[in-house]
């Protein structure tokens, strides 16, 4: 039986950055589908079946990241998903708990940034499929 890959969100209203990501996580064996706004996201969340990881942008047009982020975390009618953080707003609010973000990483703007980028997140993507491959029966 084939092994299914696993599947990510990512989060992001940069169209171009967006991409860029997701070609990257298909090159790292991961499938991952873009959410433009935080809207478009919630309602893929809600519907599933859920990402085994979100890629989150903080700064949207319409909810900030951080409101989806709390939405995950509270709402009992979201998966519970680990969130990478991927924005140039890096700033951290003061009441939330961040028992859920496996990492936080700032948008990559230059080739050797995105290399960097890259080194950073490929052992973030194995941690998670490692723990993925530990909970299949």
């Amino acid at each position: 039986m084939q092994s299914q890959r696993p599947r990510a969100l990512i989060v992001d209203d940069n169209v171009f950055f967006a991409r860029e990501l997701r070609a990257f996580l298909s090159s790292e064996g991961w499938e991952a589908e873009v959410a433009n706004h935080a809207l478009h996201a919630l309602g893929v969340l809600k519907k599933g079946p859920a990402p085994q990881l979100v890629l989150l942008d903080l700064d949207l047009p319409d909810i900030s990241g951080w409101g989806i982020y709390g939405e995950l975390l509270l709402n009992p009618s979201f998966p519970k998903v680990p969130v990478l953080i991927v924005s140039r707003a890096t700033w951290l609010p003061q009441d939330v708990p961040l028992t859920g973000i496996v990492g936080m990483l700032e948008t990559p703007t230059s080739p050797s940034a995105w290399e960097h980028f890259r080194g950073m997140v490929r052992p973030i993507l194995r941690n998670r499929e490692e723990q993925l491959r530990s909970e299949t029966p």
